[in-house]
C-alpha cells in the first residue's frame, strides 16, 4: 500500500512541475509577444524587464538597465499611453 503511495506522490509530483514549467512559459510567451509589437528598442527593453522584475520604481530601472533616465522617462510615457503598464501610488511600475 505505501508503494503505491509513492507511485502517485511521484505522479503527481512530475505532473506538478510539468504544468509549472508550460504556465511559466506561456507567461514569458505571452509578454514577449507584445514587447515584439513595441516600436522602440527602449519600450521593449524596459517593458521585458519589468515583466521579469515587477514592480519597479523610476530609479531601479534605470540603474537596472543602465539607461539614461530620460530614455526610461520616454518608454515608460510610451508604454502607458499604450495602456501596457501602469503606475501606482507608490510610484512603482506594473505590467498591466
Amino acid at each position: 500500500m505505501e508503494a503505491e503511495q509513492d507511485n502517485w506522490d511521484e505522479l503527481i509530483n512530475r505532473v506538478a512541475e510539468g504544468l509549472t514549467e508550460q504556465i511559466r512559459r506561456e507567461y514569458y510567451q505571452h509578454y514577449l509577444h507584445i514587447a515584439r509589437n513595441l516600436s522602440s528598442p527602449s519600450e521593449k527593453l524596459v517593458y521585458i524587464y519589468l515583466a521579469l522584475f515587477q514592480p519597479q520604481t523610476l530609479s531601479t530601472l534605470r540603474r537596472g538597465l543602465g539607461l539614461h533616465e530620460n530614455t526610461v522617462i520616454k518608454a515608460l510615457r510610451s508604454l502607458r499611453e499604450k495602456d501596457r503598464i501602469q503606475r501606482d501610488d507608490e510610484y512603482l511600475w506594473w505590467i498591466k
